[in-house]
């Protein structure tokens, strides 16, 4: 995403939270961008993918991950200097919990980064993905596992507003990763298998009817990764 990362290519930093960090995939970003920082600290709520990050940053000691809820952390008030959540609200089932805990462990001068899929403002290559998540946020919903849809700008702005925070820059951005192109298609392909498993279930027809809208924009658009909304905040 080049308007964040030329951001943060400006931005120097002390202590680091990613919260929700997964495989590291945000953390990664940070340390190529970043002019500097002193102590990053990765945590989600299963060390599932933790195998992943530790090996990508084996030798730096810089770097930590730890399992732990964002929402509910045991680190000192007013102790961060930037706290990030990277493609993770829709994930939290108590978004005013997670806010009022980054704004305990952030500093008074601290920076709060968020990067989200926002639900609205896709289109053409961009909104394969965006199709592609809505169909797994529905199968893992119907699985009985939390999974909300992607909000949008407004959405996530009010929960921002309602936190008591305070917006210093916010702009969409777009990966630019050829790459990355080719994983999301090949997902594409991929939508309809997941959904075939569901024909015995009264939501077949719901999760068939957008594995088609996934196909029919592929087949029109192409695919590239989505639009993702940046906030910098107070």
């Amino acid at each position: 995403m080049k308007g964040l990362n030329e951001k943060l290519c400006n931005m120097k930093f002390g202590s680091i939270l990613d919260i929700a960090t997964r495989d590291g995939a945000f953390i990664k970003r940070l340390v190529n961008n970043l002019s500097g920082y002193d102590e990053i600290t990765g945590i989600d709520i299963s060390n599932e993918g933790f195998e992943k990050a530790e090996a990508e940053f084996a030798g730096n000691n810089k770097i930590r991950f730890q399992v732990m809820d964002g929402c509910h952390t045991n680190f000192p008030n007013k102790y961060f200097d930037l706290v990030c959540i990277s493609n993770s609200l829709h994930h939290v089932n108590d978004i005013p919990a997670l806010l009022k805990e980054i704004l305990r462990i952030k500093k008074d001068d601290g920076i709060i980064l968020i990067s989200e899929m926002p639900a609205d403002g896709q289109s053409g290559s961009s909104l394969t993905h965006a199709l592609i998540h809505n169909l797994d946020c529905l199968i893992d919903t119907y699985s009985g596992v939390y999974h909300h849809q992607t909000y949008s700008h407004k959405e996530i702005l009010e929960f921002i507003s309602d936190a008591g925070m305070r917006v210093e820059d916010d702009f969409d951005d777009l990966e630019v990763n050829l790459l990355k192109n080719e994983s999301i298609a090949k997902r594409v392909d991929k939508a309809l298998i997941k959904v075939n498993k569901w024909k015995d279930s009264e939501n077949y027809e719901e999760l068939h009817k957008v594995a088609m809208k996934i196909k029919e924009n592929y087949n029109n658009y192409g695919a590239s990764p989505a639009i993702q909304y940046i906030i910098f905040a107070k």
